[in-house]
């Protein structure tokens, strides 16, 4: 087929269809960016509003965990001025009366208010230098020895019973 069209026709006819087809995609563009903003602005009065009942949800929330903790902190006021006899302070003692060669093995404390203490050592002037110690810790009372077995490369196993008084 042969165009006998001039060549300002042709390039009119040309523009006429870019100008066309470019104000379609111009439109479209405008429609998508349009369309990209309003839903932007409403995911972010969603977000705001979910942010203003979280704000508000931890506030409560915190209320709440703060008077936990206001009855928690009174308890224990309560129950530092009803007993003298802190347990973490027993086992903080025991490092500064126990003598470094004497190795516990074991400490238990019973219901009872007995306590049991299962050592090691090497020594055996130790064994007596731990009693004397603890029978004149203020907190226990009627220290004694209960068993003491020597082990191998003279190592003495001993076992000592006592009361915890308040």
């Amino acid at each position: 087929m042969i165009d006998l069209l001039p060549i300002e026709i042709k390039k009119q006819r040309r523009y006429d269809m870019y100008k066309k087809i470019s104000l379609i995609v111009l439109s479209c563009l405008l429609v998508i960016v349009l369309g990209w903003g309003l839903y932007s602005s409403f995911l972010v009065t969603e977000y705001q509003k979910e942010l203003g009942q979280i704000k508000k949800q931890s506030t409560e929330l915190s209320l709440v965990e703060l008077e936990m903790l206001e009855q928690r902190q009174q308890a224990i006021t309560e129950l530092g001025t009803a007993q003298l006899l802190s347990y973490g302070q027993i086992i903080a003692d025991l490092n500064l009366i126990i003598p470094p060669e004497l190795w516990i093995e074991e400490f238990m404390i019973t219901d009872e208010e007995n306590f049991l203490i299962i050592a090691k050592t090497i020594d055996e002037q130790q064994v007596l230098k731990i009693i004397t110690r603890l029978n004149k810790y203020p907190f226990f009372a009627q220290v004694e020895l209960l068993a003491t077995e020597r082990l191998k490369d003279d190592i003495i196993l001993l076992e000592l019973e006592g009361k915890i008084k308040k």
